[in-house]
Parts: structure tokens; sequence; C-alpha cells
């Protein structure tokens, strides 16, 4: 379902695009749209990544609440460094997805590897649950490329693929999330 419009966004951008799910701590590619230009990224399909660690698995994990964050990382379990910035408290990462959830998308700068720059949101389904996410990845410094048109055009392609999968945030569980 979420092919087309991915890879519409890729050539758009000239980005790399990865698709996910989260299995348990754990985010899976499903989906990789190679990008147009020398930086092609380095994830590939079936790659498992760390949820609590990357920007992918935040947009994921911002669409849970407290309780549901505590129960998958009691006491801070697994919530091993990968990077400088990784989050390796229940409470420091309760307040990036706090920030995450607020702004309803993740960005950052070598947050996962060195040398990467990512922008990612949520896709919801027919409930309004956050069932995938996606990023839009550059080389590092390239948040400045994560410009209005770029995140603007990131959020219909979520809301594009929200849709197909029968979202309708006037009858979701989250009434108003801007996915």
């Amino acid at each position: 379902i979420a092919q087309p419009f991915l890879e519409k966004l890729r050539d758009e951008v000239g980005h790399p695009v990865h698709l996910v799910l989260r299995d348990h701590h754990h985010v899976v590619v499903v989906f990789k749209a190679a990008g147009h230009s020398a930086f092609a990224g380095s994830l590939s399909i079936g790659a498992r990544l760390p949820a609590h660690a990357t920007v992918l698995g935040r947009v994921i994990l911002a669409d849970l609440d407290e309780a549901e964050i505590r129960a998958l990382y009691p006491q801070g379990a697994g919530l091993q460094a990968h990077s400088r910035q990784t989050p390796t408290d229940l409470e420091r990462l309760l307040d990036i997805l706090a920030e995450d959830r607020k702004r309803g998308f993740a960005i950052s700068d070598s947050f996962f590897e060195s040398g990467i720059s990512a922008l990612a949101l949520p896709v919801r389904d027919a409930t309004g649950k956050a069932v995938a996410a996606f990023n839009v990845s550059m080389a590092a410094g390239g948040m400045k490329s994560f410009d209005a048109d770029l995140i603007e055009r990131a959020r219909r392609t979520a809301e594009d693929i929200s849709r197909a999968l029968n979202y309708s945030p006037a009858t979701s569980r989250r009434q108003g999330d801007a996915a």
C-alpha cells in the first residue's frame, strides 16, 4: 500500500526513503526506495534497529502513552546507547517522545548512525494507531534541508498512506492528531 506513495516522495525529494514496522523493542525495515543522489543510506530491508535509538522507532513509540512505554522498558531495561544522543534512561526517552509527539514527526542529525540526518513520520491505521513509520534520510548536516517544503511533502505522504489504511482523523481514537 505504501510503496507508490513512498516512491513518489523519493522522486520529489531525491533522498532515500524507508518504511518500518515495530516489533517489540525494535523496528524492522520492510521497504526501501533508494535515493537519486550519491547518498544511498545504509539501511537494508530486514534490518532490525532499536526503536528507542532511531527516529523511525521514536515516532511509533511516541504514539504510546506513558504507561505503555514504562511497560515496554521497565526501569529503563533495554535502553542501550547506540550514539551519544541515545536516551539510556526512561525519563529522557519520555521527554524526547513528548517532543516528537507534539511536533508530529521526529528529526535527527546523527541520532542513531553517525553521518546521517533523518526526518520520520508515523503512518496510522483506521483506529488512529501508528502502525508504521517512514523516513527521509540524507548525509549528516542535511537537517537544514529539512525545510518547510520537505516536511510538508512528508506530512502529505503520511496522510495519503494513512488514508489508504482507512485512517480518518475525525473517526480515529486520537482525534486531532496530524500525522
